[in-house]
């Protein structure tokens, strides 16, 4: 019932209470945008690490491939097997648009200095493998390299690893065509350094294997066990054994009844094993051309009493005089690691220095 007297108006909030509730309002607003961006950055950095690795694994599975097919051969290039027509390639039966490499798997070790000045990795390797491309199974040369330059010669900020695949096409019409092409998607990014590393265990000298970069498998010791290296090109190993200008000799034992291949440069064919293949270059009975014949090593024999030759013995025969006991000869001696060991420093767009990671995955080589 109304009384009569006056109505009161609500009572307002006062100048501290509002202060009190801004101050509350801007606690709670400061705390709820640092969660927010802590998660923001949180979500980048898994994303950028998730795209970093999910890179990574792509370009290690796809290594794995053409690893596990990779050829052990001393016969790279690819050829036209024309006369005389023995199998094997000689001068003169080189694809000509392709340029010159080498005739065994090769692995180079090169380095380049960033922007900041900091000495880096850029190995390479090339082989001839086994892989699938445009569809189709082919046999290539595959040709990994660390770019880290652009056309202009500038360091790139982040260097880009690719897969250059040559091969040879002779679908259209029967015609025979080389191509000579980066592999579209065979680019890999957010590598800092690219490392190569051969397994490598010398059966005559009975060391124990581990992984040696190509410079130190190189340059052992008095060369008893050093592989072919190409030209002048430093740091690299041509997986080969190359004997020239008559390095070697061939025997015939009427004992044994038995071929077998005497190094005169005192080789010791540490990486080879019974069932690699080597191709001998020799004078025939009959004068003439040399003979390339291409062979399989049946087994290694160090003969116990000086000067300890070592004798290579072969399970095909030869044709040699039947009164020669000594006939010049030249070889080509394919050689693989049995496993090779990549070690990648990566990192993303957006980290920092010191925020690179270093992954690595070792690749066992089947057909070594």
């Amino acid at each position: 019932m109304f009384d009569g007297r006056p109505l009161r108006s609500p009572r307002g909030f006062t100048l501290v209470e509002l202060l009190i509730a801004l101050g509350l309002m801007a606690i709670l607003v400061t705390a709820v945008s640092q969660v927010f961006s802590t998660a923001q950055q949180v979500f980048a950095e898994t994303d950028a690490k998730v795209l970093l690795y999910q890179n990574v694994r792509i370009m290690f599975d796809q290594m794995e491939r053409d690893l596990n097919n990779a050829e052990n051969t001393y016969q790279m290039e690819f050829f036209d097997d024309t006369s005389p027509n023995n199998g094997v390639y000689d001068a003169g039966e080189e694809k000509a648009e392709l340029e010159t490499y080498d005739f065994g798997p090769t692995f180079t070790q090169a380095t380049y200095t960033d922007r900041e000045n900091v000495l880096h990795r850029a190995d390479e390797m090339y082989f001839r493998t086994l892989t699938t491309f445009r569809g189709k199974t082919r046999v290539v040369l595959a040709h990994y390299k660390l770019r880290y330059e652009d056309d202009g010669g500038n360091v790139l900020k982040l260097p880009v690893l690719e897969r250059k695949l040559r091969y040879v096409d002779d679908s259209d019409g029967g015609s025979v065509t080389l191509n000579d092409e980066w592999e579209i998607g065979g680019r890999y990014r957010y590598l800092a350094d690219f490392q190569v590393q051969l397994f490598y265990s010398d059966r005559r000298e009975r060391l124990q294997g581990q992984y040696w970069s190509p410079k130190p498998l190189a340059d052992t010791a008095e060369s008893r066990h050093e592989l072919w290296r190409y030209g002048s090109t430093a740091n690299t190993v041509v997986g080969i054994y190359r004997g020239q200008n008559n390095d070697g000799t061939l025997l015939y034992d009427a004992f044994l009844e038995a071929h077998y291949l005497v190094s005169t440069t005192n080789n010791r064919f540490g990486l080879l094993s019974p069932g690699d293949k080597m191709l001998l270059s020799y004078p025939p009975p009959g004068g003439g051309p040399d003979t390339r014949k291409s062979v399989t090593v049946k087994h290694i024999y160090e003969e116990q009493a000086a000067p300890n030759k070592l004798l290579v013995f072969f399970n095909e025969g030869l044709e040699l005089p039947a009164s020669s006991t000594n006939v010049p000869a030249e070889y080509l001696a394919g050689w693989l690691p049995p496993s090779v060991k990549i070690t990648c420093r990566v990192k993303d767009a957006s980290a920092r220095k010191g925020k690179e990671r270093v992954v690595s995955r070792v690749f066992r080589l089947l057909r070594s």
